[in-house]
């Protein structure tokens, strides 16, 4: 067996936390191998006395499967040791004394800027971004364009955002059986550490208002992404968001305008178009639900995309919508998880 791909984490927050899981169930599932993939370290502003019990127990997700103990810096999971950092400047991180193939990028403070390649300077092999970014060298949703990764080029990379993630299979399915269109994405998205908890001020308005309490109506760049993993809707895709009062479980609402709009579309040859991707060649990424679904019957679900038939509909103008749910949380680590085996191994 090939050396473990060996991974450190750059913020400990929800997404870095449930990488951990992720990986975890992967492995207990199958769709890992034991040992394919170590985590060594993590490097977080908070001390892991605070984030240890954040992992033991997550207020959607509830209990970790196993045991977590903080011992003086590290973290313990499951008797192994992962060794803590509290250090802001990436490049003074000991990547390279680590052996580090892959920094996990999870802070949500590098992602649009250039020190993130302070890591690879701190001397790690390679940089995954868990969120759209204008400095990586490449975006990939695991399953839609691995192909596109060129190891020799990419060594920063972004895994673009749960939203993304969830928009791709569907979007990419309906271009394969239709061909061109365009479209417009609205995502119903559960609230993130972003928002307020009460009404207090925020870069971006809408946010400052309580999160549990507000329909927020909000931007996403998850469809001006979808360019940079499907080419050909490049500037066919345009979105919005709102952030509603649940803790996690999101949709997307995609809604097409075929190119040539003399196509016949109905309800059932959708859904199947959708069927047959989902058990064909989108299987692992794109799930299919007779449905109706709600929010908390998609929670724990490891595909990023499950699409929902109950709620598609169409027109005789080449016009069709089409929704899938994701669990922004769990969904997305598992295809984070992918991302990094992906460019760990080359």
């Amino acid at each position: 067996m090939a050396e473990a791909i060996r991974v450190a984490i750059n913020g400990f927050g929800v997404m870095g936390r449930h990488s951990i899981r992720a990986h975890q169930k992967d492995i207990k599932e199958g769709r890992l191998k034991e040992g394919e993939m170590e985590f060594v370290a993590v490097n977080d502003i908070a001390p892991i006395s605070q984030l240890a019990p954040l992992l033991e127990h997550d207020s959607v997700y509830l209990g970790f499967d196993g045991e977590v103990v903080a011992e003086d810096d590290d973290i313990i999971i499951n008797g192994k040791r992962i060794l803590g950092f509290s250090e802001k400047e990436p490049s003074k991180l000991p990547w390279g004394k680590l052996g580090i193939d892959v920094v996990y990028e999870s802070s949500g403070v590098f992602a649009d800027s250039s020190k993130v390649r302070d890591h690879l300077k701190a001397g790690a092999r390679k940089v995954y971004i868990s969120a759209p970014s204008e400095v990586a060298d490449v975006t990939i949703v695991p399953g839609i364009n691995n192909h596109t990764y060129d190891p020799n080029r990419h060594s920063v990379v972004s895994g673009g955002s749960c939203t993304t993630n969830c928009l791709a299979p569907m979007a990419k399915a309906f271009l394969d059986r239709y061909g061109l269109y365009y479209g417009y994405m609205i995502t119903t998205h559960a609230y993130t550490n972003d928002q307020r908890l009460v009404d207090t001020p925020h870069k971006d308005p809408p946010r400052a208002y309580a999160a549990a309490l507000n329909i927020i109506p909000t931007t996403t760049g998850a469809a001006k992404a979808i360019g940079k993993v499907i080419p050909e809707l490049e500037g066919r895709l345009h979105g919005t968001a709102r952030r509603v009062g649940v803790g996690s479980g999101s949709l997307v609402d995609l809604i097409i305008f075929l190119d040539d709009s003399d196509q016949k579309l109905s309800e059932e040859e959708v859904n199947k178009t959708m069927k047959d991707a989902a058990d064909g060649y989108l299987k692992g990424i794109l799930g299919y639900a007779k449905g109706p679904l709600v929010s908390s019957m998609i929670l724990g679900k490891n595909v990023p995309s499950t699409f929902d038939a109950s709620q598609t509909h169409t027109n005789s103008k080449g016009e069709a919508k089409g929704s899938a749910w994701y669990d922004n949380v769990t969904g997305f680590s598992h295809q984070v998880i992918k991302g990094i085996g992906l460019v760990g191994r080359k």
